[in-house]
């Protein structure tokens, strides 16, 4: 994989997604994090995709970190709270222990 990492918004938003596409997860997901460390850290479209990248991967928490962090940047979007309760409801419920428990049988949560 090239490790060409573009500054401009459009470029990286549309290379990320091809290389999802393509199956090159890692490279999605490093061009998404290179873009909000080093130009834009409060960028939303970039902090959407890479949320749903997560996503797409079972990373709920990594996924809930990104709908948090947009939450932050732009409160009025409802949007980003749906999303964040999406992830928080896939991650295990744990034990003051934090050992996993299983939820009863017909439960929410």
């Amino acid at each position: 994989a090239h490790r060409f990492a573009p500054k401009d918004e459009t470029a990286v938003l549309a290379l990320s997604l091809l290389e999802q596409r393509r199956g090159q997860i890692d490279e999605a997901q490093r061009l998404l994090v290179y873009f909000l460390q080093d130009v834009d850290p409060a960028h939303i479209g970039a902090l959407k995709q890479l949320g749903k990248l997560h996503m797409y991967e079972d990373h709920w928490s990594k996924a809930a970190g990104c709908f948090h962090r947009l939450i932050a940047i732009d409160p009025t979007n409802n949007e980003w709270p749906a999303q964040l309760q999406v992830c928080l409801d896939q991650l295990p419920v744990k034990n003051e222990r934090g050992e996993a428990v299983q939820s009863p049988a017909g439960a929410p949560g």
